[in-house]
């Protein structure tokens, strides 16, 4: 698994390459896992699709950004749960916040915004053989 310093060398320039999100940062979380703040872009060609007139931010988007987040040597084998609890309104929400948690092959994933909770995943990692 890829260590928590070359993840956080390494994010800021996947997520500003990213369509949906116009810049992030990386930090230690006070639980010693790892966090980013991503900024969303509301005038994404995304968000005109979904949906015309009331965009949301779709959740596969917030699956692919934890997934980018971490990085390709992370790849995911199952996800064991995947919550939607909040709808993301990317002209009022436009600042996420994703907090992971690593356990070995472990990845637990919160997203909120300010203090609501908007969806938590459990991502279950491949092993890596060298």
């Amino acid at each position: 698994m890829q260590s928590q310093a070359t993840l956080a060398q390494s994010v800021e320039q996947r997520i500003r390459n990213a369509q949906v999100v116009s810049s992030s940062l990386m930090s230690g979380s006070p639980d010693g896992g790892l966090s980013a703040v991503v900024r969303l872009n509301p005038d994404s060609e995304i968000f005109k699709a979904h949906f015309p007139g009331f965009p949301v931010m779709p959740g596969a988007c917030l699956f692919q950004i934890a997934l980018d987040l971490l990085g390709r040597e992370c790849l995911p084998d199952t996800v064991k749960e995947i919550k939607f609890l909040s709808p993301v309104f990317p002209a009022q929400d436009t600042e996420l916040r994703y907090d992971f948690e690593t356990e070995g092959d472990t990845v637990r994933v919160r997203i909120t915004e300010g203090e609501t909770l908007k969806a938590k995943m459990t991502i279950h990692l491949k092993t890596q053989t060298i």
